[in-house]
């Protein structure tokens, strides 16, 4: 089998993807190679992958594979599939970000917002203070372990603990510069109506009670507690839930209001610095 045929057993415009990661070859390469000749073992391989997504399961965990800020990630169905939209909340974080500053991910699925903000510091020779990640899931923890020890980082670079929301938090712990999240924002009404891959995803990571703003309530009801004076808070919400995490940021004593747009001009992400005294410190 030749590489244009490989191709054509994908959906449209997935086909050079599948092949880059499947054959561990530039993308380049594969578009400009139609006539190579996949030896037995790799057309074996590709034919198999061929079906799996045939079958309605998400590219990415047939690859078994993604990349995300230009680093690859082991993906799989114990935890959500990195998206660009997360992308831009990383690269919104890096451009307020100082040496120095505490982190806490909350919710962190396969570990990419934690250990991309590690390997950033890495690479750019700026020390942030304790990153720290936390989840629910045990499954996506593992998950998120695995990936930090793909690449090269330890434990003391970014810990990862089990607990909801803050629960694995210590009360010892000095206080986060940044908590971050990308909770489960989708409104469990509309399971089953939305694109069929998300059915392969967990639920968990995706839906959410009270329209799917249940989790972000329970965020800014705690984050406080756990925020230094002019810290912090980073979410990537729905596209339509700007106008209202806008008016709860206000009204939980969060300022420096912002709400950021994504690759499609559609509200994603919020800001908010926390400002003690606007609103009194709560534990749920």
């Amino acid at each position: 089998m030749k590489i244009d045929q490989a191709k054509a057993l994908f959906p449209q415009g997935e086909g050079e993807i599948a092949l880059s990661y499947l054959l561990d070859r530039p993308l380049s390469w594969v578009r400009t190679s139609g006539g190579f000749e996949l030896p037995e073992g790799q057309e074996e391989e590709v034919r198999r992958k061929a079906r799996e997504r045939e079958s309605g399961r998400p590219l990415q965990y047939v690859l078994g594979r993604w990349d995300f800020y230009g680093r690859t990630f082991r993906v799989d169905d114990r935890a959500l599939i990195p998206r660009p939209e997360t992308e831009l909340l990383v690269e919104a974080v890096l451009e307020k970000i100082k040496a120095g500053d505490r982190i806490l991910d909350l919710g962190t699925g396969t570990g990419v917002i934690p250990l991309t903000l590690a390997l950033e510091a890495r690479d750019k020779g700026i020390p942030w203070g304790k990153i720290m990640g936390t989840d629910l899931s045990r499954e996506a923890l593992e998950l998120a372990r695995e990936n930090r020890a793909l690449l090269s980082l330890s434990p003391e670079d970014v810990d990862l603990a089990h607990g909801d929301l803050f629960e694995a938090i210590d009360e010892r712990e000095d206080p986060f510069d940044w908590i971050i999240s990308n909770p489960p924002y989708v409104d469990p009404a509309l399971k089953g109506r939305l694109q069929g891959e998300l059915d392969y995803e967990p639920d968990l990571a995706l839906y959410a009670p009270d329209h799917g703003r249940a989790v972000y309530e329970r965020i800014l009801a705690q984050a406080p507690a756990y925020l230094k004076e002019g810290g912090w808070l980073a979410l990537e919400i729905g596209d339509d839930q700007g106008d209202w995490i806008r008016d709860r940021l206000a009204q939980r004593g969060f300022d420096e209001i912002e709400i950021w747009k994504d690759y499609s001009h559609r509200d994603r992400m919020a800001f908010g610095r926390w400002r003690p005294g606007r609103e009194a410190c709560l534990k749920i």
